[in-house]
């Protein structure tokens, strides 16, 4: 069965969530030694970490030398306590980070000696072109399906984003549908998903105005059961849930009855059937 998760937030309390979801997606970058306290205490009440990144981790696989401060104690004491069996982070690289298949061989050669137990994983992502052509986010080679199908095939697994490989799919000028079906779906593992697209400002420069991170909306799940249906190696889905939406579509601070609800959602959305999920969204 297909496991579910959500985005770790220390201020959110799990109590609320803990039946409904089977693990914690760890911030990674974002994290700080307090936060990273309460994530281990928060942990055992659900079933795994979800590790992607690390504390003080460059997130790209393309990108030099990402592992350079992975090996430190916070992240020793993240990897051991929490029994991790798998880590991702994004696939893609920055413009002037120099080659992006040298840099990856030795990230890769870099990690698997830093974590020789545990699985490594990349995520699509986007480059955000503006109307100049110029890419405000990761290159637009290493956001195109030919350049992600390469990388999953070196990782032990493929991390599929729905948000990134729409804005991504723009960024190519090619049909949602036709993104997704030219990748190697057999390779994905973990599915990410969030709210927000259709209030996404595609026009804009800045990455946090496409890639919202707000809850998600009935059509949201019903989109994730379809996609569901082209990726049949998935172990599991993970909300990204970040913020709340405001006046104007503005990010604001998350609430817990967001939190609380997107993680019943998602489980219903998983591991139970459209009836459930329509009879669910009919009650709130």
């Amino acid at each position: 069965m297909i496991q579910t998760g959500i985005n770790y937030i220390s201020s959110m309390s799990i109590l609320g969530i803990s039946g409904f979801i089977d693990t914690l997606k760890f911030p990674g970058i974002r994290c700080n030694p307090e936060e990273l306290e309460q994530f281990l205490m928060d942990l055992p009440q659900t079933a795994q970490a979800d590790l992607h990144g690390l504390i003080n981790f460059r997130p790209a696989w393309n990108s030099p030398n990402i592992a350079q401060n992975a090996n430190n104690d916070l992240n020793r004491k993240l990897l051991t306590q929490t029994h991790a069996t798998h880590f991702s982070t994004h696939i893609g690289q920055f413009e002037g980070d120099g080659d992006p298949f040298v840099n990856f061989r030795k990230n890769l050669e870099d990690m698997r000696t830093l974590l020789p137990a545990i699985r490594l994983g990349g995520e699509n992502v986007f480059s955000l072109v503006n109307p100049s052509g110029k890419a405000n986010y990761m290159t637009l080679q290493s956001t195109h399906p030919d350049f992600i199908n390469f990388m999953w095939e070196q990782l032990d697994f493929g991390v599929f984003d729905i948000a990134h490989a729409k804005i991504a799919a723009r960024d190519h000028k090619m049909q949602f549908n036709e993104y997704v079906r030219a990748l190697n779906c057999h390779k994905v593992e973990i599915i990410h998903i969030s709210g927000g697209m259709a209030l996404a400002n595609f026009n804009s420069s800045n990455s946090n105005d496409v890639d919202l991170h707000f809850p998600c909306e009935l059509q949201d799940f019903i989109e994730l059961q379809q996609l569901l249906k082209l990726f049949p190696n998935v172990k599991f889905v993970i909300s990204e849930l970040a913020y709340s939406k405001g006046e104007n579509n503005q990010r604001v601070p998350l609430t817990r009855e967001d939190y609380e609800k997107e993680a019943q959602a998602l489980n219903i959305a998983v591991k139970q059937n459209d009836t459930a999920l329509y009879h669910f969204f009919e009650k709130i």
